[in-house]
């Protein structure tokens, strides 16, 4: 028998233990699903999304004793995706369910929600990184010309100039990279003041020779370390809808003493339209800054 005043250490053994709070491990959700052109396959009408490209035709001069026998003939080119199934699938057993702290049950489902986001921004990025060429290089860092060339080439494409927006997508260190360049000036040629300054001030962010940068840190750094990060245009990444999200759940009284099934079911399809013309990808150095 212990001796003295009872003090919390004393009873240690007695304190509850409580969830006061809980949080999911922080992830990137993404951007390239804003990124893409969308469109909805309709029900009913199949189960692929076809879309006919049409050549341009040649116009030629004549004259009122002309007899214009230049038939143009008319030629398309077809673009089809199939939406494929994608699936989350948890179980937790009424065991689970009746112990568990609410804080920790009520992130369950979007744990789900987040891991079909993340699945649907890491099969377009794989889209854009295996495009047809690549204006960087394995331990080479990023820069603003490759942005710039990849821009120029998608405009001024000789079959078929692109004219929606251009997007580039970088891992975050790519980007701190073009903000090296824009503090440090390039060549001989300064940055104006103003945006030198802000640059400093909160790190880059916007647009670099018309093309809108944004962060994606779903993008993966080999061990080299290197990165793929791309330039496109919208029209060229195409994203299409099937069914849509779903959650459904199944009752398994005879599975862990009792449990639910949820299952979340997405359906999509991704491709790329005018195959080589409108999308480039950037290989460059990941090295985790130190300066």
């Amino acid at each position: 028998m212990a001796n003295g005043p009872t003090v919390l250490g004393s009873l240690r053994d007695s304190e509850p233990t409580i969830i006061d709070s809980a949080r999911i491990i922080r992830e990137f959700e993404g951007v390239m699903t804003r990124l893409a052109e969308k469109h909805d396959k309709s029900k009913n009408q199949g189960s692929t999304w076809n879309e006919s490209s049409l050549s341009a035709l040649t116009a030629a001069n004549v004259t009122e004793l002309t007899m214009n026998e230049n038939f143009q003939q008319l030629q398309d080119t077809l673009l089809s995706i199939t939406p494929t199934y994608v699936q989350v699938v948890t179980q937790i057993t009424d065991r689970a369910k009746a112990r568990v702290s609410s804080n920790v049950a009520a992130l369950i489902g979007v744990l789900a929600q987040n891991a079909m986001q993340r699945k649907k921004d890491q099969d377009l990025l794989t889209v854009v990184q295996a495009a047809s060429t690549d204006l960087g290089g394995t331990g080479s860092p990023m820069s603003f010309g490759q942005i710039g060339a990849a821009v120029s080439r998608i405009g001024g494409n000789d079959n078929e100039p692109a004219i929606t927006a251009i997007y580039t997508v970088l891992q975050s260190f790519g980007i701190k990279d073009i903000q090296d360049e824009i503090v440090a000036g390039m060549g001989t040629y300064g940055i104006p003041a103003g945006l030198t300054e802000q640059t400093f001030r909160k790190g880059f962010a916007g647009t670099v020779t018309g093309s809108e940068v944004f962060r994606d840190d779903n993008i993966s750094r080999t061990a080299t370390p290197d990165s793929v990060g791309a330039t496109f245009a919208k029209e060229s990444l195409v994203f299409v809808d099937g069914l849509g999200p779903r959650v459904e759940t199944e009752r398994m009284p005879r599975k862990g003493g009792g449990s639910d099934i949820v299952t979340l079911t997405d359906e999509y399809g991704i491709g790329e339209r005018s195959a080589s013309n409108w999308m480039y990808a950037h290989t460059h150095d990941t090295t985790v800054p130190t300066s």
